[in-house]
This record gives C-alpha cells, structure tokens and sequence, in this order.
C-alpha cells in the first residue's frame, strides 16, 4: 500500500488551506459556511489559477501538469474541458501486485491514489477483494444487516412485487414480442445441436423404463375410460333430454342419420 503524504498548510489571500480528500482528489481546500449556511469550497489551484488568468469558464478544469496536486505554482497550471481532462487522467496507470493472488496488473494512477488513501489494499479482481481482510469483513458485515432485517426485507420484497406485477407482466410481454423471431431462431438452433443428444437419450430411458411407461400408459387409459363412465353416469338423463330435443329440432336430419345407421346394421 502507498504511504500518505502529509502536507503542511497553505496561506493564500487571506485563506488557510488544508490538505485533504475532496471528492476523488487530494487537494489543498478551504470549507466554510456561507452567509446563507450552505458550504463552500475553495480549491488553493483553481483560486491560483484565477488569480492569474481571471474567472474559470464554466465546464472548465484547472489541471497540474506535473500530476502533483501538491505543486500549485502557477507554471504548473493549466485550463482543460472536464473531457480532456478525464481523458489524461484515465491513461495514466499504475503496476501493482494483487495482495491475494500475486498477479501483476495495471490500475488507474488516481483510483489507486484513492484506494491507498483510504487504506484499501491492491486486488485486482472481484473475487481477490472478497478474500482480502476488507472483503471479508464487508461479507460478514452485510450478512449480519440480512440477518436482522430479515423479515423487513421480505415484507418490502413482497409490496414491490405486489405493486409492479402488472408492470412487470407488460414488460415481459412487450420484451418477449420484441425478441420473438430471436428466440425461435436460437431454440431452432439450441434443438439442432442437441437433436442426437435427445433422441440417444430418449431411446436408453425407454430400453431401462419399457415395463414401468407401458403400466403408466394402461394406468392412464384406465383412468379416462373411468372419468368418461362416471361423467356419462352422471349426465345421462339431461343428455336423454338433450338428444330429444334436437331430434324434435332436427327432424329430418335425424331420420337421414336413423336410414343411414340402420342401412349399416342390416344383415345381407
């Protein structure tokens, strides 16, 4: 971990300025309380930079040439756009060692800078930092939090799920009409690629299982064949009443079926 460096404070125009955090930047800064209560900041390189050039242009960033935010003489100054800015800023890294798994990778100068000054050790992935001792900690920290707001969290889970399952439903249904033609062409390909698969596997599940998908197939018959008896028990006399009613409805296409039965029943 890099070590924090301490700077003295600065006299300028009047003003003290500390070193210190100041969002994701160490700087030399002022805070105070403003006629209305509200805080403001000075910045000593932005208030150096004005002091020379007059008021910076909004959007505008005072930037340190020599990356040094330590070093704010006014040759060491200079006015940039925030994209720039950022752009200079990004690509300048630093090597570093994960403290986890020994793996050498490049990480920005001024995350590191950050994470340094917080005490944060170097990984350089996810799963590094959750084996780190900081990792750990934060794990077992948001595991207690779970522990005691159990039924809190599943009584919030339970009136959001309840307030958006329309909304929910809708975008389901707009994203699944929105995808349709993608997901018929991937299942085409997905049932493509595992045909043979499927097929070898349904044949060895029929050769070990023939016995017991026959009993279930006789079981099934059975068992509709016993729905259709009762079913019929149970509405014979309204379907009497309902047969004889379309016959008085239906009388001469009921003589036509009566012909056309009996003509098949007749013995020759």
């Amino acid at each position: 971990m890099a070590e924090i460096i301490e700077h003295p404070d600065v006299e300028f125009q009047g003003r003290t300025y500390y070193w210190r955090l100041k969002g994701t930047t160490w700087c030399y800064a002022n805070s105070r309380r403003g006629e209305s209560g509200e805080a403001v900041t000075h910045r000593l390189h932005r208030d150096v930079w004005e002091s020379v050039h007059g008021p910076i242009p909004e959007g505008g960033v005072v930037h340190h040439i020599d990356t040094n935010p330590a070093n704010n003489d006014p040759s060491n100054l200079e006015l940039k756009t925030r994209s720039t800015h950022a752009l200079v800023h990004s690509s300048e890294k630093v090597e570093l060692t994960c403290s986890v798994c020994g793996k050498v990778f490049l990480k920005p100068k001024k995350n590191h800078d950050i994470d340094s000054a917080k005490g944060k050790p170097a990984v350089c992935c996810r799963e590094c930092w959750f084996k780190s001792p900081g990792g750990i900690k934060s794990k077992e920290v948001a595991k207690q939090w779970n522990l005691a707001h159990r039924e809190e969290r599943a009584e919030y889970h339970k009136k959001w799920q309840a307030e958006h399952t329309e909304e929910m439903r809708r975008k389901r249904r707009e994203y699944e009409e929105a995808h349709k033609d993608e997901r018929e062409e991937y299942n085409k390909k997905l049932y493509a690629e595992n045909r043979e698969k499927r097929l070898a596997d349904m044949k060895l599940y029929y050769s070990t299982h023939k016995e017991e998908i026959k009993a279930k197939e006789f079981a099934r018959k059975d068992e509709r064949a016993e729905t259709k008896r009762l079913w019929h028990e149970a509405h014979r006399e309204s379907e009497r009443i309902r047969m004889r009613e379309w016959r008085l409805a239906n009388r001469e296409k009921a003589l036509e079926y009566d012909r056309k039965y009996n003509a098949t029943r007749r013995p020759k």
